[in-house]
């Protein structure tokens, strides 16, 4: 029996992506300075309630897959992924790559979701920091320049909890995005962080552009790159 298994995500996963998610992300000092003025548990305890409403948005364009252990059923590793608008559906109007795609819900259950997840955001508040210091606004610039050039397979999101990194897990929900990806004859686009780059090229993918910017002056590295990279199917 394999050690994990990869699935489709049910809004009840909330808990267990949140604790998963924010914890890998925790140890990166270029994510972890925005919230200098809270703690790691009180961001799980919040990203609980907000994971559900994220969950079931944009059911359309969003497929979300996670990596559970084969026999306890626990939450290993999570991707988002998200499709060009005119690729979300088959022609007979049926939904592409629908495991991916998280059940919807009942209307009483979105009521639900959405109390839990709008009392959690209030209490979402990262520090703030002018708006220099804004290191993202480059990253999405470059972004955008590549998406409008051709139609990608997004990898939007993807997380393992520091306990099961090195084992796999990512490159497991990696490859099965490119089975997607090869099936669609789509290609891939992600945006890497230190963390992933060798990963991903064991992957196959390649770079197409890197930025790296000093986030010394908000409690970040003084060499924070983060490398633009694609997967071609075609050559694959």
């Amino acid at each position: 029996m394999p050690e994990h298994t990869i699935t489709h995500c049910v809004v009840e996963d909330g808990p267990a992506m949140a604790k998963n998610n924010f914890s890998a992300f925790w140890e990166d000092p270029n994510w972890s300075y925005i919230w200098k003025d809270t703690t790691l548990e009180d961001i799980i305890r919040l990203g609980a309630d907000r994971y559900p409403r994220q969950l079931i948005q944009n059911r359309d364009t969003l497929r979300h897959t996670k990596v559970v252990d084969s026999e306890t059923g626990a939450l290993l590793g999570y991707a988002r992924w998200k499709l060009p608008e005119k690729y979300t559906k088959h022609e007979d109007g049926s939904p592409v790559w629908p495991e991916g795609q998280v059940p919807d819900v009942s209307d009483e259950q979105k009521d639900e979701i959405e109390k839990r997840a709008s009392i959690a955001q209030e209490q979402w508040k990262p520090s703030e920091f002018t708006g220099e210091d804004d290191l993202d606004a480059i990253l999405k610039e470059t972004e955008e320049a590549i998406l409008a050039k051709k139609d990608y397979l997004k990898l939007d999101y993807i997380t393992v909890h520091p306990s099961n990194q090195k084992k796999g897990v990512g490159l497991a929900l990696v490859k099965h995005g490119i089975e997607q990806a090869r099936s669609l004859g789509l290609d891939i686009f992600l945006l890497a962080c230190s963390g992933g780059f060798r990963m991903y090229e064991k992957a196959g993918f390649k770079e197409v552009d890197r930025i790296i910017q000093d986030a010394t002056r908000i409690g970040g590295t003084n060499h924070y790159e983060v490398r633009f990279m694609v997967y071609e199917v075609a050559n694959s």
